[in-house]
């Protein structure tokens, strides 16, 4: 590799979905080594993508440092939560991406930041929240950097990452300025050196340096203005930012089918693009390029062979660009012709329509296409809720048989696609599982699986071109409105193509869902179900569902998330076992609070800690109402054969009265109030007991939800965490019962459930081919 004084060196800025998990990293290798056979190359990469927002969520749940930190009496307190999350997540990547000769040097470095991140946490700050915020912030880069920087030297193109940050800022810690002086004098100093001994340099994104030496946080848009003023800093000939859409459009492709990729822009139209909201691009990463005539490419790291848009100081070159005649609000025709009156000007007219500005909506559009990532498990194989299968008759009739669709290996490809109802924080896992595992999947399994459309209150979203728009609109807390949306209702009544089974993945949070359930189901549909609602209502809307799903319904996620509950007890009727009693401490999200509390933690802090981590929904009141274990209830004692109301079972609630219906900021502000009660109530739990809140279900009598004193011994005793914890006592576990235990909270691990379901359908489709179902 030449020197700096030889060939201009190349910029390259991953973001976080380019390493979304170990191919991705190995994918971004491979692309950085081959640009460094002929030049100088830095990199800039991002935190993992969802790292940098469980950070800062962290962050902003534990705002007084050290008092947060203790994990107390329990085993595995929130900090202790984090820390395994993210070294699980890592060292997974770091496991795929890395060859075994310097993956050993990669696991330790991963660690030593770890700890790093722990006793950043825990440490107080005298500057304040900002700079603690940032001081938390900046390890999600620093951990892509050292996986990074260990998949580029795996293959062949030794790299290392920078030993210190080269941006200089002012000293605001959270949308930091750049100091271009300062910044050539510390890219000369931790950038140069690395490139001027054949090396790629490898450059956490997003982070920056204060006059004194702290860490500082560039904003929105601040790991693509990283690329750029590294760029600028070392004297780079290009940029090139790597993403998951193939460049700019030269229209929005919701309004204009036949939007085209615009090869090249100038800085100018650059930035117009960028204020009309498009995310693969932002005003200030353009500034720093601008300033010094360095060209900006736009690629796709999932479709290297497309070229992508080209960033220049070139103005119009005579080339066409597609604008919009005057429409009606929501449509727009297309002409070719020169822009004069600016292209951003056109293009307002292009994405015009009514309803919410189209700053949300990305006008530029590609194709996602990552590697795997290891699965988990497989889901149950369930036909439906009681009665029918192995252990007995159906209750009702079957359902019609799924199309015959070919073997799991060497067979036909057996396609199959989603309507997704809900993506939240569940909804967003289930999607990025299934656009990282499935070309593993289409090798490995012969599924060609394909979203047919995600939906969110708002509409349907059709198709899959906008879909990691559609999880970073939602990541926002925006609508699917924003990117154009149909009826859901149209979209079920459609027939799917030719050879083609559809699932219907219910995965909404509050209810509403039923009637889509149901006409999915009467149109052939499968259906799986995390949303709870459908099989808790009353019982002629739970039979209705019944009678039309016949075999199509899968539900594990419903109970246990991702841990085996609904197979387990369904296995135990089918097998001829009499289940007399279920004990059960369903909620992790519960768990988690009630031994953060024993751990030190007031509840008002465990309550706010669980929704940093994603444990709670966003209003935690919908985990501590004791409805979520009430309907957990219902579906176990309506699986284990029961006919029972949602009326007859009774459920506590921990809301602290007089917050059940404030605004949601009023009732996080206000919770405190309730910590001096729920102290007094566990200080007066019996010596050798424990508070957890339970359900008992057993075959006959009162099923019970609500906080119980535990014996220690007993398998509620021990609960550490988000564990959730089932007990089964039948004819044949009597003497000893059947207990079955592991972590109940986490999008990752209902997701886990979900993808399950899913993939057991897979194997329905080879028992119904081959004559087995």
């Amino acid at each position: 590799m030449n020197g700096l004084n030889n060939v201009h060196p190349l910029v390259i800025k991953f973001g976080g979905t380019s390493v979304g998990g170990g191919a991705q990293f190995a994918n971004a290798a491979g692309i950085v080594a081959g640009a460094a056979a002929d030049r100088p190359v830095a990199v800039v990469v991002s935190a993992m993508s969802g790292t940098t927002d469980t950070l800062l969520g962290y962050a902003d749940a534990t705002d007084d440092g050290a008092s947060r930190t203790r994990v107390g009496a329990t085993r595995e307190g929130s900090l202790a939560e984090l820390h395994r999350a993210l070294a699980e997540r890592h060292l997974a990547a770091a496991r795929e991406a890395v060859s075994p000769e310097i993956l050993p040097g990669v696991e330790r470095r991963v660690l030593e930041l770890l700890r790093e991140l722990v006793e950043a946490i825990g440490a107080p700050d005298a500057n304040g929240p900002a700079a603690r915020r940032a001081r938390i912030a900046v390890f999600g880069e620093r951990l892509s950097a050292a996986i990074l920087a260990g998949a580029i030297s795996s293959q062949g193109a030794p790299a290392a990452v920078v030993s210190g940050d080269p941006i200089a800022t002012d000293g605001d810690f959270a949308e930091a300025e750049v100091d271009a002086s300062g910044t050539r004098e510390r890219c000369s100093r931790y950038v140069a050196p690395l490139l001027g001994d054949g090396r790629v340099a490898v450059v956490p994104g997003f982070v920056g340096r204060s006059p004194e030496g702290l860490p500082t946080t560039l904003g929105r848009g601040g790991s693509d203005l990283s690329a750029t003023v590294v760029g600028r800093g070392i004297g780079a000939s290009e940029v090139w930012i790597m993403s998951d859409v193939d460049g700019v459009l030269d229209a929005d492709p919701r309004l204009v089918p036949n939007a085209a990729l615009l090869p090249e822009l100038s800085y100018r139209e650059a930035g117009d693009f960028a204020e009309l909201g498009a995310k693969v691009l932002h005003p200030r990463t353009m500034e720093p390029a601008s300033e010094v005539g360095m060209e900006v490419l736009v690629r796709n790291t999932f479709n290297p062979d497309c070229p992508g848009t080209r960033v220049t100081d070139a103005e119009g070159r005579g080339r066409p660009l597609r604008r919009a005649a005057p429409q009606p609000l929501g449509r727009a025709a297309v002409r070719d012709g020169p822009p004069p009156g600016g292209l951003g000007r056109d293009l307002h007219r292009v994405a015009g329509r009514a309803g919410p500005s189209p700053r949300r909506g990305d006008p530029a559009a590609g194709r996602h296409q990552p590697g795997p990532r290891r699965h988990r498990r497989r889901g149950p194989r369930l036909r439906r809720l009681r009665g029918e299968g192995r252990g007995g008759p159906a209750r009702t009739a079957r359902g019609p048989r799924l199309p015959r669709r070919g073997s799991r290996r060497g067979g036909r490809v057996k396609r199959v696609e989603i309507v997704q109802l809900g993506l939240g924080y569940v909804g967003r896992a289930v999607a990025q599982i299934v656009i990282e595992e499935r070309k593993r999947w289409l090798e490995t399994l012969g599924l060609d699986l394909r979203y047919r459309a995600v939906a969110d209150t708002s509409g349907a979203l059709v198709g899959e071109e906008l879909l990691p728009q559609a999880i970073r609109l939602k990541e926002d807390g925006g609508k699917l409105s924003e990117l154009g949306v149909e009826p859901v209702e149209d979209v079920l009544r459609t027939e799917p193509e030719e050879g083609t089974t559809r699932i219907v993945v219910d995965l909404a949070v509050h209810g509403g869902t039923f009637d889509l359930d149901l006409l999915g189901v009467q149109n052939g549909s499968c259906l799986v179900l995390s949303n709870k609602g459908p099989l808790s209502g009353g019982s002629e809307q739970y039979e209705s569902l019944m009678d039309a799903a016949g075999d199509r319904l899968w539900y594990e996620a419903t109970v246990g998330a991702g841990m085996p509950i609904v197979s387990t007890l369904k296995g135990l009727v089918e097998t001829g076992d009499e289940v007399l009693e279920i004990q059960a401490s369903p909620s992790g999200t519960l768990g988690f609070i009630m031994s953060a509390v024993e751990g030190g933690r007031s509840f008002s802090e465990a309550v706010k800690e669980a929704v940093a981590l994603h444990y709670a929904e966003p209003d935690p009141r919908d985990d501590l109402s004791g409805l979520d274990v009430a309907r957990k209830a219902i579906i176990l004692a309506r699986t284990m054969g029961r006919e029972i109301e949602p009326s007859e079972i009774p459920y506590e609630s921990l809301v602290p009265e007089g917050l059940e219906a404030v605004p949601l900021p009023e009732f996080m502000e206000r919770l405190p109030e309730a910590d001096e009660e729920f102290a007094a109530r566990m200080s007066a739990v019996r010596e050798n007991h424990m508070l957890r809140y339970l359900a008992r279900i057993p075959a006959e009598g009162p099923v019970e939800v609500g906080l119980t004193e535990a014996a220690v011994e007993t398998p509620f005793g021990p609960i550490n965490g988000p564990e959730n914890v089932f007990d089964f006592r039948t004819r044949r576990y009597s003497d000893v019962t059947l207990t079955v235990t592991g972590p109940g909270a986490g999008p990752e691990r209902t997701a886990s459930g979900v993808i399950g379901d899913m993939l057991d359908i897979v194997g329905k489709i080879v028992r119904d081919r081959e004559g087995l179902a």
